[in-house]
């Protein structure tokens, strides 16, 4: 006599079969039919197999990148943090000994540290906005007159710097969003302002590339050396000996990929001769 095949109430197969009515299968309809009923219902487990083994790999590669964002934000936060509270501490403890220029020169790492843990902070939130919300709409823009404005904004906030802008002529519209492409070039502006001589210009260029517009920020700086070179994203996440050299450059160059992505543009380090860093964004032409 045949036994019935039971299953966890509300189980379903693919077919539609809910687990009741696979209990009776056997004795309804037959041996035949019961190892028909068998089969699918080992077709059903492997499946079901093959979805927690899924799951499990993506929890997996969750925590990973749980685990390598968290290392990198302590790798952030630790070098300003560290300078604002010995500057501090030297300023509370021995106030008497040190000379009006010391104590100036003191506030003033403050001052720039603090600044420094600002762009962290509005990084953060920007990576929480695009975690939390849909990506804004994009829009056809002509990058020349982006370009003009964004050069604008970055020599009223860092007027002793000199910031060089060329396009190519009839550049085409780009599909975008404005405000993260301003976005992204005020942080890698930052970047070049920090790491490059006070005296060197930084250029910002904008050509036809490939089917697609590039959008170039150039300084002449020290550079990235092409073993030190990996390609995207890794080069981006601050655990590489280049951009560990570049403190404070990994949540900002996060923040960059995640603007492009969500545009469907991309950014990259271009290798090139001769000093400096180039960063390039590529952006799709409107149609």
């Amino acid at each position: 006599m045949n036994q019935p095949i039971r299953l966890a109430p509300g189980i379903t197969s693919q077919a539609g079969w809910k687990a009741a009515d696979l209990t009776t299968a056997g004795a309804e309809h037959g041996p035949e039919d019961g190892a028909s009923t068998y089969h699918e219902l080992e077709k059903l487990l492997a499946e079901r197999t093959r979805e927690l083994e899924q799951t499990q790999r993506r929890m997996q590669e969750a925590l990973a990148v749980r685990d390598e964002f968290l290392a990198l934000m302590s790798h952030e936060l630790r070098n300003p943090l560290a300078v604002i509270l010995g500057n501090a501490r030297l300023m509370l403890r021995k106030p008497q000994r040190l000379s009006r220029g010391d104590r100036q020169t003191a506030l003033e790492d403050v001052a720039v540290e603090a600044e420094r843990l600002e762009r962290i902070v509005q990084n953060l939130m920007v990576l929480s906005r695009l975690q939390g919300q849909a990506p804004a709409a994009t829009e056809n823009i002509a990058l020349p007159v982006l370009l003009h404005r964004i050069a604008v904004d970055l020599e009223v906030h860092w007027p002793q710097r000199v910031f060089r802008t060329r396009w190519d002529d009839n550049l085409p519209l780009v599909r975008c969003v404005p405000a993260y492409i301003e976005q992204v070039l005020s942080i890698l502006a930052a970047n070049a302002v920090k790491y490059s001589p006070a005296q060197e210009p930084v250029e910002l260029a904008a050509f036809v590339l490939e089917g697609n517009v590039v959008i170039s920020v150039r300084d002449n700086g020290p550079g990235i050396s092409a073993g030190d070179l990996p390609m995207f994203p890794q080069a981006f996440r601050g655990d590489e000996p280049a951009l560990q050299a570049r403190a404070g450059a990994g949540i900002g160059l996060t923040v960059c990929q995640r603007l492009m992505h969500v545009q469907g543009g991309s950014i990259w380090v271009e290798q090139h001769d001769g000093p400096g860093a180039e960063f390039r964004l590529s952006l799709p032409i409107a149609v």
